[in-house]
């Protein structure tokens, strides 16, 4: 079966496509695409052993989140850090990776890279995320964008095992 798209949806893809902030915002994640990968490289070597993040993840990428823009950014109590970009009336919209990873913090952590392609625990689940998420942030920013609504960005905490998804769930207890 051939997947088909609303036309109303459609055409609202079609406007924001055609809005030059977006091209510009685009066109900046694109450029900024070696900027990511540097940054994957550097946050993948801290580890974040579930129900440690606080100890390094979340400072690190609360701090990232102030570097680049988002506003009123926090560390909640479940150990999620996160920041906003403000803009209208409109809904809330969370854009997230987890801080956490499947490995102990035992786990050597070196980043290799072999065949153009780059190797460390971690580094996929979930650290690509992260490293999307400010990525986003900065296309925003150097855009100028402003959203109809809130755009909530972060990390959040205990994902994987025994976490439970404590993060996800602590956040979206805390922000109805």
């Amino acid at each position: 079966m051939a997947y088909t798209v609303d036309s109303a949806i459609q055409t609202v893809f079609d406007k924001l496509l055609s809005d030059p902030k977006i091209q510009k915002a685009l066109a900046f994640i694109d450029a900024d695409q070696q900027n990511k990968i540097t940054e994957l490289k550097e946050m993948v070597v801290l580890h974040g052993a579930p129900f440690k993040e606080r100890e390094l993840r979340s400072p690190m990428f609360h701090k990232k989140l102030e570097q680049y823009g988002a506003s009123d950014c926090f560390i909640d109590s479940h150990d999620n850090a996160f920041g906003y970009v403000k803009g209208g009336t409109g809904p809330v919209v969370v854009f997230e990776g987890h801080l956490d990873t499947v490995f102990s913090a035992e786990t050597p952590l070196a980043v290799t890279e072999k065949d153009g392609k780059i190797y460390c625990p971690g580094i996929g689940d979930d650290t690509a995320a992260l490293a999307n998420v400010l990525s986003v942030l900065r296309a925003i920013t150097h855009a100028g964008l402003k959203p109809s609504g809130t755009f909530m960005l972060g990390g959040t905490s205990g994902d994987e095992g025994e976490g439970d998804i404590r993060g996800i769930k602590g956040l979206l207890d805390d922000h109805k």
